[in-house]
């Protein structure tokens, strides 16, 4: 598993990003077999740019600045909860499998190409949600309102 820290500017224009990204290797997590998986998530309390609507800047930025992808990688983007007291049976966090078409943009040697048309599918709860979770080194709503519960016991 990699963490990369990107932040970057989109287009050449005043428009800053940031983003948590989290790679892991082909087999690392169950959920994509054989394929590298890259997290993209939403840093907390951040206020530019959001990952769904610079998904495919982040996707060409992570390949032309470090390597990863297009070709056997698959594409998560994940937003954090702020649980906290309003957390309620149910409750999860977001991951959202991205597609997206790769175009040319430049041509010639190396040859120069562009994350385009984002498409995403929604990543239903399922065994892999607490897998992840805990691969982000992030908390289950399940332990936190566990947690919760035991300190209104305590009270």
């Amino acid at each position: 598993m990699k963490e990369i820290k990107l932040q970057y500017d989109v287009r050449r224009k005043p428009i800053s990003q940031k983003a948590d990204i989290t790679v892991f290797e082909p087999n690392e997590l169950p959920i994509y077999p054989g394929l590298q998986v890259v997290v993209i998530t939403e840093p907390r309390d951040y206020e530019g740019l959001s990952v769904t609507n610079g998904s495919e800047y982040i996707a060409t930025a992570l390949m032309r600045k470090h390597g990863i992808g297009p070709f056997g990688t698959a594409y998560i983007e994940h937003y954090r909860d702020k649980w906290g007291e309003r957390v309620r049976e149910g409750d999860h966090p977001s991951f959202d499998a991205v597609w997206y078409k790769w175009k040319v943009v430049e041509p010639g040697c190396p040859v120069k190409i562009a994350a385009t048309s984002p498409l995403w599918h929604s990543l239903p709860y399922s065994p892999y949600y607490p897998v992840l979770l805990d691969a982000l080194g992030e908390e289950t709503p399940e332990y936190i309102l566990a947690k919760i519960k035991q300190e209104r016991v305590v009270e």
